[in-house]
Protein backbone atom coordinates (compact mmCIF):
# COMPACT_ATOMS: atom_id res chain seq x y z
CA UNK A 1 0.00 0.00 0.00
CA UNK A 2 1.30 3.52 -0.91
CA UNK A 3 0.43 6.88 0.75
CA UNK A 4 -1.66 7.48 -2.06
CA UNK A 5 -3.59 3.92 -2.20
CA UNK A 6 -7.23 4.70 -2.22
CA UNK A 7 -8.27 4.97 1.19
CA UNK A 8 -11.72 2.97 1.48
CA UNK A 9 -12.29 2.68 5.24
CA UNK A 10 -14.43 -0.44 5.94
CA UNK A 11 -15.02 0.33 9.60
CA UNK A 12 -15.72 3.64 12.32
CA UNK A 13 -12.34 3.32 13.35
CA UNK A 14 -10.78 3.30 9.96
CA UNK A 15 -12.81 6.12 8.72
CA UNK A 16 -12.06 8.29 11.76
CA UNK A 17 -8.56 8.17 11.07
CA UNK A 18 -9.08 8.91 7.15
CA UNK A 19 -11.24 12.33 8.47
CA UNK A 20 -8.54 12.71 11.08
CA UNK A 21 -5.67 12.86 8.41
CA UNK A 22 -7.70 14.58 5.34
CA UNK A 23 -8.17 17.86 8.39
CA UNK A 24 -4.54 17.99 9.27
CA UNK A 25 -3.79 17.88 5.52
CA UNK A 26 -5.87 21.13 4.87
CA UNK A 27 -4.99 23.02 8.20
CA UNK A 28 -1.52 22.45 6.22
CA UNK A 29 -2.51 23.35 2.94
CA UNK A 30 -4.49 26.68 4.16
CA UNK A 31 -0.88 27.68 6.64
CA UNK A 32 -2.36 27.62 10.07
CA UNK A 33 0.12 24.29 10.73
CA UNK A 34 2.96 22.42 9.55
CA UNK A 35 2.03 18.74 9.83
CA UNK A 36 3.43 15.49 8.69
CA UNK A 37 1.08 12.52 9.09
CA UNK A 38 2.54 9.14 9.74
CA UNK A 39 0.91 6.07 8.69
CA UNK A 40 1.73 3.52 11.60
CA UNK A 41 1.27 -0.09 9.87
CA UNK A 42 0.90 -2.63 12.74
CA UNK A 43 3.24 -1.70 16.20
CA UNK A 44 4.75 -4.71 17.96
CA UNK A 45 7.00 -5.10 20.75
CA UNK A 46 7.51 -3.82 24.48
CA UNK A 47 4.15 -3.05 26.15
CA UNK A 48 2.51 -4.35 23.21
CA UNK A 49 -1.26 -4.25 24.26
CA UNK A 50 -3.85 -6.97 24.74
CA UNK A 51 -5.94 -5.72 22.09
CA UNK A 52 -3.41 -6.48 19.37
CA UNK A 53 -2.51 -9.94 18.31
CA UNK A 54 1.29 -9.60 19.48
CA UNK A 55 0.16 -8.72 23.18
CA UNK A 56 -2.67 -11.02 23.14
CA UNK A 57 -0.33 -13.88 21.89
CA UNK A 58 2.29 -13.02 23.95
CA UNK A 59 -0.30 -12.95 27.38
CA UNK A 60 -2.21 -16.21 26.17
CA UNK A 61 1.50 -17.97 25.84
CA UNK A 62 2.68 -16.94 29.38
CA UNK A 63 -0.82 -18.00 31.02
CA UNK A 64 -0.21 -21.63 29.23
CA UNK A 65 3.22 -21.75 30.61
CA UNK A 66 2.24 -20.93 34.10
CA UNK A 67 -0.68 -23.14 33.91
CA UNK A 68 0.70 -26.03 32.16
CA UNK A 69 -1.51 -25.72 29.61
CA UNK A 70 -1.58 -27.45 26.26
CA UNK A 71 -2.96 -24.98 23.69
CA UNK A 72 -3.88 -21.02 23.33
CA UNK A 73 -7.27 -20.25 21.74
CA UNK A 74 -6.71 -16.85 19.41
CA UNK A 75 -8.81 -15.51 16.62
CA UNK A 76 -8.32 -16.49 12.77
CA UNK A 77 -4.75 -16.74 11.56
CA UNK A 78 -4.84 -16.13 8.25
CA UNK A 79 -4.16 -12.77 7.69
CA UNK A 80 -0.98 -10.89 6.53
CA UNK A 81 0.58 -7.89 8.20
CA UNK A 82 3.66 -5.24 8.18
CA UNK A 83 4.38 -5.27 11.97
CA UNK A 84 6.66 -2.60 12.75
CA UNK A 85 8.89 -2.34 15.68
CA UNK A 86 7.68 0.60 18.66
CA UNK A 87 11.58 1.44 18.41
CA UNK A 88 11.42 1.73 14.58
CA UNK A 89 8.00 4.01 15.22
CA UNK A 90 10.01 6.19 17.21
CA UNK A 91 12.97 6.92 14.96
CA UNK A 92 10.46 7.43 12.51
CA UNK A 93 8.61 9.83 14.37
CA UNK A 94 11.68 11.91 15.16
CA UNK A 95 13.07 11.98 11.84
CA UNK A 96 9.50 13.38 10.45
CA UNK A 97 9.76 16.01 13.53
CA UNK A 98 13.17 17.00 12.54
CA UNK A 99 13.20 21.38 11.54
CA UNK A 100 14.55 20.19 8.34
CA UNK A 101 11.73 17.58 7.11
CA UNK A 102 9.21 18.81 4.75
CA UNK A 103 5.78 18.92 5.48
CA UNK A 104 1.94 18.25 4.26
CA UNK A 105 3.14 14.62 3.55
CA UNK A 106 1.44 10.91 4.51
CA UNK A 107 4.46 8.98 5.15
CA UNK A 108 3.99 5.31 5.58
CA UNK A 109 5.66 3.81 8.46
CA UNK A 110 6.36 -0.02 8.34
CA UNK A 111 8.90 -2.67 7.47
CA UNK A 112 7.60 -3.02 3.57
CA UNK A 113 7.17 -6.66 4.60
CA UNK A 114 3.91 -8.79 5.01
CA UNK A 115 4.43 -11.45 8.10
CA UNK A 116 1.60 -14.58 8.19
CA UNK A 117 0.03 -13.52 11.20
CA UNK A 118 0.23 -17.60 12.16
CA UNK A 119 3.79 -17.84 12.05
CA UNK A 120 4.09 -13.86 14.39
CA UNK A 121 2.50 -16.21 16.88
CA UNK A 122 4.47 -19.66 16.00
CA UNK A 123 7.88 -17.00 16.33
CA UNK A 124 6.51 -15.90 19.58
CA UNK A 125 5.78 -19.16 20.93
CA UNK A 126 9.33 -20.64 19.98
CA UNK A 127 11.17 -17.58 21.52
CA UNK A 128 8.85 -18.40 25.03
CA UNK A 129 9.97 -21.79 24.66
CA UNK A 130 6.44 -22.83 24.97
CA UNK A 131 5.60 -26.12 22.31
CA UNK A 132 1.67 -26.40 23.22
CA UNK A 133 -1.00 -25.73 20.63
CA UNK A 134 -2.13 -22.80 18.88
CA UNK A 135 -5.84 -23.14 18.35
CA UNK A 136 -7.81 -20.44 16.40
CA UNK A 137 -11.56 -19.37 15.66
CA UNK A 138 -12.76 -18.39 12.69
CA UNK A 139 -13.31 -14.90 14.38
CA UNK A 140 -10.90 -11.97 13.32
CA UNK A 141 -10.08 -8.67 14.68
CA UNK A 142 -13.21 -6.05 13.97
CA UNK A 143 -10.50 -3.06 13.26
CA UNK A 144 -9.51 -5.39 10.21
CA UNK A 145 -11.60 -8.37 9.41
CA UNK A 146 -11.78 -7.28 5.85
CA UNK A 147 -8.67 -6.63 5.21
CA UNK A 148 -6.17 -10.13 4.07
CA UNK A 149 -2.94 -8.67 3.98
CA UNK A 150 -1.15 -5.87 4.73
CA UNK A 151 2.16 -4.22 3.68
CA UNK A 152 3.35 -0.69 3.30
CA UNK A 153 5.11 0.72 0.42
CA UNK A 154 7.81 2.52 2.44
CA UNK A 155 9.77 4.31 -0.52
CA UNK A 156 8.41 8.02 -0.04
CA UNK A 157 10.09 8.01 3.76
CA UNK A 158 13.25 6.09 2.89
CA UNK A 159 13.44 8.57 -0.21
CA UNK A 160 11.94 11.82 1.92
CA UNK A 161 13.32 11.66 5.89
CA UNK A 162 16.33 8.62 4.86
CA UNK A 163 14.07 6.48 7.27
CA UNK A 164 14.30 2.79 7.19
CA UNK A 165 12.94 0.00 9.98
CA UNK A 166 15.93 -1.25 12.03
CA UNK A 167 14.35 -3.90 14.06
CA UNK A 168 13.26 -7.45 13.03
CA UNK A 169 10.27 -9.14 13.81
CA UNK A 170 11.77 -11.58 16.21
CA UNK A 171 14.26 -8.72 17.34
CA UNK A 172 10.64 -6.99 18.15
CA UNK A 173 8.87 -10.14 19.51
CA UNK A 174 11.55 -10.92 21.87
CA UNK A 175 11.40 -7.54 23.37
CA UNK A 176 7.82 -8.20 23.84
CA UNK A 177 8.44 -11.43 25.27
CA UNK A 178 11.06 -10.15 27.67
CA UNK A 179 8.80 -7.17 28.85
CA UNK A 180 5.81 -10.09 29.90
CA UNK A 181 8.65 -11.75 31.53
CA UNK A 182 9.63 -8.84 33.56
CA UNK A 183 5.58 -7.87 34.34
CA UNK A 184 5.21 -11.88 35.56
CA UNK A 185 7.46 -11.70 37.78
CA UNK A 186 6.74 -8.34 39.33
CA UNK A 187 3.66 -9.12 39.98
CA UNK A 188 4.50 -12.46 41.71
CA UNK A 189 6.91 -10.85 43.85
Amino acid sequence: MSETTFANPRSDYGASKLEATEQLLSADTRGRISVTVLRLFNPVGRFSPATTLPGRAAREIDQALRTGADTITLGALDSWRDYIDVRDISSAVLAAAAPAAPSGLVLNVGRGEAVGCLHLVRSLASIAGYDGGIVETDVSSARSEHVDWQCADIGTIRQTLGWAAEYSIEDSLADLWSEIVRSTEFADG
